[in-house]
């Protein structure tokens, strides 16, 4: 079996090289593990913005059915009420 490369060639604008040989330089990192640990940063946030957003979604459909559940009783309490 043939190693796998993960090489990727990036063309990015000379400000942002820039920045990235600043920050790198600062963390006393490779420019390249720099890149890795802002594209995992990137990945985990935007997984835990996902989650935390389903959640959100799936709260307010819960609130919207107790909320359906109330206004079918209440429908059907006036209903019977009214045929007695």
């Amino acid at each position: 079996m043939s190693n796998m490369s993960t090489r990727i060639n990036l063309m990015l604008d000379l400000t942002l090289s820039i920045q990235i040989e600043k920050e790198s330089s600062k963390r006393g990192i490779t420019r390249v593990q720099y890149i890795k640990e802002c594209i995992h940063e990137k990945i985990n946030r935007d997984s835990s913005n996902i989650a935390s957003n389903v959640e959100s979604n799936l709260n307010e459909i819960k609130d919207e059915i107790k909320e359906l559940k109330f206004l079918t009783i209440s429908i059907l309490e006036k209903t019977v009420n009214k045929n007695q």
